[in-house]
This record gives C-alpha cells, structure tokens and sequence, in this order.
C-alpha cells in the first residue's frame, strides 16, 4: 500500500512540474528561466518538453490530454 502511495505522489510531484513547464513556455520564458524556478538544468527542462509536446500532437482533443 505505501508503495502505491509513493508512485501516486510522485506521478502527481510530475504532473506539477509538466503543468509548470507548459504555462512557462506559454509565456515565451527560456529554457534557463524556466529551469531555474523548478530547480532544473536547461536540457533536462528541454527534454521535458519534446515529450509534453509529443503528448499534446497525439491528442486528439485538450480533453484526452492528461499529464502524467
């Protein structure tokens, strides 16, 4: 059970940190500014992107759109 627990506040900490990266990128801030208000390097903040886009393209509608 604690297990369970664990994955599910981790999947929702991630779900935070996409759901930031998106509106920040949203308000044309670079990579560098977005990194450093999440604590994270410019290419991990990068490569986060690519995949929340990824997700965003094989979507068909904003309502089938969940972060995980």
């Amino acid at each position: 059970m604690k297990k369970n627990q664990k994955n599910q506040k981790k999947k929702k900490k991630n779900n935070t940190t996409q759901r930031s990266i998106i509106k920040k990128s949203m308000r044309e801030s670079s990579l560098q500014e977005i990194g450093d208000a999440l604590g994270l390097t410019r290419m991990r903040i990068c490569q986060l992107e690519k995949v929340i886009l990824a997700k965003i393209k094989n979507t068909r509608s904003l309502e089938e759109f969940e972060i995980e």
